[in-house]
């Protein structure tokens, strides 16, 4: 999992004051894999902005200011393990999709053969 914040690392010259902010918007997601493990974790994005101060024109420290806001939804990943029944059934599906198109073209391709043969002029 990639965190947006990991090793980030922010440094201002000494003769500059400026404020970062970052808000954070955060995710529960629970993670649930086939051998029964669970992982309660969040997820979260992050949006930055940056405050330049004057000396003139703001007052205070430069700071580091984190706001966070959690969302009511929940996702939950399950890892899940399809039979065999399922798989041969989309191998079924996909050979009789190709035998059907190749009939259709068959046909049509007989089609043209006869019609070119009866009229003469189309060859």
């Amino acid at each position: 999992m990639k965190n947006p914040l990991n090793s980030r690392n922010k440094t201002l010259p000494s003769d500059q004051r400026g404020a970062y902010q970052y808000f954070l918007r955060v995710v529960s997601t629970d993670y649930s894999f086939l051998n029964g493990d669970e992982i309660k974790s969040n997820q979260y994005s992050v949006t930055e902005h940056f405050l330049q101060m004057t000396p003139t024109g703001h007052k205070g420290l430069p700071r580091v200011s984190f706001a966070y806001e959690f969302s009511p939804i929940k996702f939950r990943i399950e890892q899940t393990q399809n039979g065999l029944f399922p798989f041969f059934t989309s191998i079924c599906a996909i050979v009789g999709g190709v035998f059907t198109v190749m009939g259709l073209v068959d046909s049509a391709m007989h089609q043209l053969s006869t019609k070119a043969l009866k009229q003469p002029s189309l060859l």
